[in-house]
């Protein structure tokens, strides 16, 4: 009976009992109107990604369904199991590809609050975009957590250029981060700071498609066959001869008388 429990417990706490994003509600949430409305909701949601649900467990952008209007968004987090705390990321994309970290909550995520105020960019342009929580757990399973938001922002003022970290992934893909029971034992930091750094633009270029010329195909031309041209044959010139001429001279006889 005490090993049934036991197994029943580990049960309930692995599947019912770790993190979500709760506001701004995510894709197919139970938080959120819309999603509710279709009746299209993720029950699972609190689950880790497993290595085919990179990013957003692999939901599609959709149409937005939390209007921010102020330079923060705030942001609320559901669930009990949070594993010592761990690192927490939060950014933005625009093409559900790109995510980058406008905050980082490092070593420590959870362990003081559930609820942050995450300041967005000055840059940031009015219009739909892409608000993700990531999280790497400190302690139990490496696990990696994301939830994605399509959110509008209101009163934007910049030109939607975005630049910063790119967000780290791990233990989904062939990095591994150990359990980081305590703060001095390694926990991937190394690897976060040295994260590139990347520019996403709202504005993206149109795609010119190629347009085919057309080939212009080599037009034959006629070969000029060589005229024989008629030999001249060499004609005998008739050899002049020098003549030789007898001068006659004339004489007169004088005869005396």
């Amino acid at each position: 009976m005490k090993f049934y429990y036991i197994i029943l417990s580990y049960f309930f706490s692995s599947v019912f009992s770790h993190i979500q994003m709760k506001y701004p509600p995510p894709r197919y949430s139970k938080y959120s109107n819309y999603y509710v409305s279709k009746n299209l909701i993720d029950y699972d949601m609190k689950s880790p990604l497993n290595t085919t649900q990179f990013p957003c467990k692999n939901y599609k952008i959709d149409k937005p369904t939390f209007i921010v209007n102020d330079k923060n968004i705030k942001v609320e987090l559901d669930g009990t199991a949070i594993h010592n705390g761990g690192h927490c990321f939060f950014s933005l994309s625009y093409d559900n590809i790109n995510f980058v970290v406008i905050k980082e909550i490092l070593t420590d995520c959870m362990l003081n609050t559930m609820s942050y105020d995450i300041q967005l960019p000055s840059n940031i342009k009015t219009g739909n975009v892409i608000f993700a929580w990531s999280w790497i757990n400190s302690i139990g399973n490496r696990e990696y957590y994301m939830n994605c938001a399509d959110i509008y922002i209101e009163n934007g003022i910049g030109n939607g250029i975005l630049i910063g970290k790119k967000l780290f992934v791990c233990n989904i893909n062939d990095i591994i981060i150990p359990e980081f029971r305590l703060k001095s034992m390694y926990s991937g930091l190394d690897l976060i700071k040295k994260q590139p750094i990347i520019t996403i633009s709202k504005n993206i270029p149109k795609t010119v498609k190629n347009i085919p010329t057309k080939t212009v195909k080599n037009i034959p031309t006629k070969t000029v066959k060589n005229i024989p041209t008629k030999t001249v044959k060499n004609i005998p010139t008739k050899t002049l001869y020098k003549i030789k001429t007898k001068i006659v001279y004339k004489t007169k006889t004088v005869y005396n008388c």
